[in-house]
């Protein structure tokens, strides 16, 4: 009885561990999602020089690292840009 009682404990833990991982990607897609800058109309004509990686989606769903979200807005395949260089 307490060898049954015992596998169901370590049941629950493990699918408890599972739904926290997915918990875990939930919130940051969630944070992406609110992070994501839609490239504004009209787009930019000059950049500063800054640095600050930005991961820009394309037309196509690609992605591609600029050096700032300006420069990323500047190219009109850009869609928009989440504040991080691209993995």
């Amino acid at each position: 009885m307490l060898k049954n009682i015992a596998y169901v404990v370590v049941l629950m833990i493990w699918l408890g561990a599972g739904c926290a991982v997915a918990n875990e990607n939930n919130t940051d897609k969630n944070r992406f999602a609110k992070e994501f800058k839609q490239c504004p109309e009209p787009r930019p004509q000059r950049c500063t020089r800054e640095y600050r990686p930005v991961c820009a989606t394309l037309n196509d769903g690609t992605r591609k690292t600029f050096p700032n979200g300006c420069t990323a807005c500047a190219d009109p395949q850009v869609t928009g840009y989440f504040p991080s260089a691209c993995d």
